[in-house]
Order: structure tokens, then sequence, then C-alpha cells
């Protein structure tokens, strides 16, 4: 069999980092808001972004930068399938 890699494919876990990656770039770190959008919790989010070694800026360190739940992206509105109304506060 051929290495995934020369196929263009990813592992479930390869897949499953960008995707945190993407998000939390999107929403500018709102971790609260990108849990709610991943369907998993807080501390799930937490677990997964150290196992993975996700960083601001997708540095190699492990900077998770501050917990911020005031500053959102605006254009988190025009990311199809999120709606920050569909969201109830806690």
């Amino acid at each position: 069999m051929k290495d995934i890699a020369s196929l263009g494919l990813k592992t479930l876990a390869q897949a499953e980092r960008d995707h945190i990656e993407h998000v939390l770039e999107r929403l500018s770190w709102n971790k609260k808001l990108v849990a709610e959008v991943l369907g998993i919790s807080r501390a799930t989010l937490y677990r997964k972004i150290e196992v993975y070694g996700i960083t601001r800026g997708g540095g190699n360190g492990k900077n998770l930068g501050p917990n911020r739940t005031d500053e959102v992206d605006e254009s988190a509105s025009e990311v199809p399938g999120i709606c920050r109304e569909n969201f109830r506060s806690t």
C-alpha cells in the first residue's frame, strides 16, 4: 500500500487537529465558542490543544494564548454553519 501522505490523504487524527486549529483561528481563539461549535466541552478542547500541540500562529511552542471570551472575530458569522445566535450563554 502507498504512503497515505503521497496519496494526499490524512489520518483521522491529522484531520481532527487541522479542523480544531482552523476553527480556533476563525473564532479568534474564543475557546468557549470553539468548544460549542465543535460540540465538545472546554476541558476536552484544552486537552486536544495540548495533545496536538496546537499553538497560536502555528508555532511549535506551548503558548495556548489567553482564554478570551470577550473578543470574537466578527467574520465568524460568515463561516458556513456558524450562527452566534444559536449559542446560549452560560
